[in-house]
């Protein structure tokens, strides 16, 4: 986990910010956060993205309950607390009817995937010295919002295509599965779901005519999500073919979900030791490692300097 950068909690973070330290991350490999596909300007190098869709509607209502949740238990508590979207204890209904503010809130993907803004660029010009008391929640990008919805989603499916990795949430353990054999990862299999609140609300909570609303609001995000979830069935079954030798159509699939799973785990992990242990040494992992090492010299350097005044 200390190659892992949580982006929003880091103090290597504050230095990319303020200073333009982007050497303050060298030693990471992955960064991990909720940040769109403009977030490629605050790093050094080119990045590898990664990414999880969930459907659109559903998206969305889990957001609104989350911040109700959050509501609640800063209330149990005793601390005040305040969204500039969501309102303490209303309604999911009530907020889909204030266009004003659930428009900010829809089509979140669709805008998070073709957004291309160098965030720190634009919090520099609109705080100045201040820029650490407002980044990143407090940046302004509304002018992006003028933008057609459709404008975006085209672009949003062109960025997308740029993606090493697509998941579908509702196929999370075959998500799991694809990245493992995409990266030669060790291949993991779960049953548990972390951080799901015990009163989670759901989509067959709410009454027909206000899902249908929601679903409507965001229908650019469902797009988005169709489309990955087509190329992501085809690589699926791809692997399955690879691995095990069978052909299969989506539907067949489903019908022996779980064993072919199982079967899938099984031959992965024995690809993955194999990987390891057998593999001979290769030059492009010899320049992965010297490159590293040439990174971590030059932010050592650089710090030693500004130690010293340089």
């Amino acid at each position: 986990y200390k190659t892992v950068l949580p982006w929003w909690k880091s103090k290597d973070f504050k230095r990319v910010v303020e200073k333009d330290e982007k050497y303050a991350v060298a030693g990471y490999r992955f960064v991990r956060g909720h940040f769109g596909y403009g977030f490629r300007h605050e790093i050094p190098g080119k990045p590898i993205y990664i990414t999880i869709l969930r459907n659109g509607a559903e998206r969305c209502i889990s957001v609104y309950g989350h911040w109700q949740n959050v509501y609640k238990q800063r209330a149990e508590k005793g601390k005040n607390f305040s969204h500039p979207i969501f309102k303490a204890g209303e309604s999911l209904n009530s907020f889909v009817k204030d266009k004003e503010r659930s428009e900010v809130f829809n089509n979140r993907m669709a805008y998070m995937l073709s957004v291309d803004a160098d965030r720190r660029a634009e919090a520099k010009k609109q705080f100045g010295s201040n820029i650490l008391d407002s980044f990143p929640k407090e940046i302004d990008l509304s002018r992006y919002r003028k933008i057609p919805i459709k404008n975006h989603y085209e672009l949003a499916l062109k960025h997308l295509d740029e993606f090493a990795f697509v998941g579908i949430q509702h196929y999370f353990q075959e998500s799991l599965l694809l990245l493992a054999a995409l990266f030669n990862w060790r291949p993991m299999m779960t049953e548990k779901r972390y951080m799901v609140h015990k009163n989670r609300l759901d989509a067959k909570d709410l009454d027909e005519k206000t899902l249908r609303e929601i679903e409507k609001l965001n229908e650019y995000d469902q797009r988005i999500v169709d489309y990955a979830e087509k190329k992501f069935k085809s690589q699926y079954l791809d692997l399955i073919e690879k691995k095990l030798g069978k052909k299969l159509a989506w539907k067949d699939f489903l019908k022996d979900r779980e064993k072919i799973n199982d079967q899938l785990f099984e031959q992965l992990m024995k690809d993955h030791k194999k990987h390891l242990w057998m593999r001979p040494p290769h030059k492009a992992l010899y320049a992965i490692i010297n490159e590293r090492k040439n990174r971590l010299r030059v932010s050592r350097e650089f710090s030693q300097r500004k130690k010293l005044g340089g």
